[in-house]
C-alpha cells in the first residue's frame, strides 16, 4: 500500500504537470483564434492609452464632423441657389 500510494503521489506530481502543459498549448491555441481584426483593434486601443491620445482623437473626430456638416449645408444651399 505504501507503495502504491507513493506511486500514487508520483503519478499525482506527473499529471499536475501534464495537466498544466496540457493548459498552456490550450491557451496558445485559444489566442491563436484571435483574428486579424480584433488583434488591431486591441493594440490600436492600447496604443491610444499608452500614447494619452484618446481624448484628443474623439476631439479631432468632433470637430471632423462639424466641419463635414458644414461643408454639406453650404454645397446644399448652393444647389439650392442654382435651381
Amino acid at each position: 500500500d505504501a507503495a502504491a500510494a507513493g506511486g500514487g503521489a508520483g503519478g499525482g506530481a506527473a499529471t499536475s504537470v501534464a495537466d498544466a502543459t496540457v493548459d498552456n498549448v490550450l491557451r496558445r491555441l485559444q489566442r491563436k483564434k484571435m483574428s486579424t481584426l480584433h488583434k488591431t483593434q486591441v493594440d490600436w486601443d492600447a496604443l491610444k492609452q499608452r500614447e494619452g491620445i484618446d481624448e484628443e482623437l474623439r476631439a479631432s473626430a468632433r470637430d471632423g464632423f462639424l466641419e463635414q456638416q458644414a461643408f454639406l449645408q453650404r454645397a446644399d444651399w448652393r444647389q439650392f441657389e442654382r435651381e
